[in-house]
Formats: structure tokens, sequence, C-alpha cells
């Protein structure tokens, strides 16, 4: 999972990728919350002319809340 225009480059997170290997599609749905908690704490957008750090976060956890609730996500 790789977020784009939260940061000066492309973020991903290894050990909440480690995390949510091997779970099923159920799994996430049920521990979308604590995922999406985990995931804003450590994206740390910035702010700028184009975006606010908030909208920047909130679009970005919505994106991948949105594929898991697809089940566009392994």
């Amino acid at each position: 999972i790789a977020f784009g225009s939260v940061g000066p480059r492309v973020f991903r997170s290894r050990e909440m990728e480690k995390k949510m290997i091997g779970l099923s599609l159920d799994q996430l749905k049920g521990n979308m919350e604590a995922i999406l908690g985990d995931y804003g704490k450590i994206l740390s957008p910035i702010s700028d002319v184009r975006s606010t750090r908030d909208y920047r976060r909130d679009v970005s956890l919505n994106i991948l809340k949105d594929m898991i609730e697809r089940g566009l996500m392994p």
C-alpha cells in the first residue's frame, strides 16, 4: 500500500503491511477502524497552496477504506 501526495516522496509502511498480510477480507473489514487509525497516525502530509494536511490525510484514508470495502486488497 503506497500513498502519494502525503509527503516529499511516496509513503509506504512495510510494518503495517506485515500486520495485514494473511488477513481475509472479512478480517480486514472487521479491523477497518484500527487499520485506518494506525495509518492516520503515521501519515504526515504537509499543507501547501494546493491542499491542507488534513484534507490529504482524509482523502488517503478514504481511498484505503474504499479499497478494503470493495475487496480490492488481497
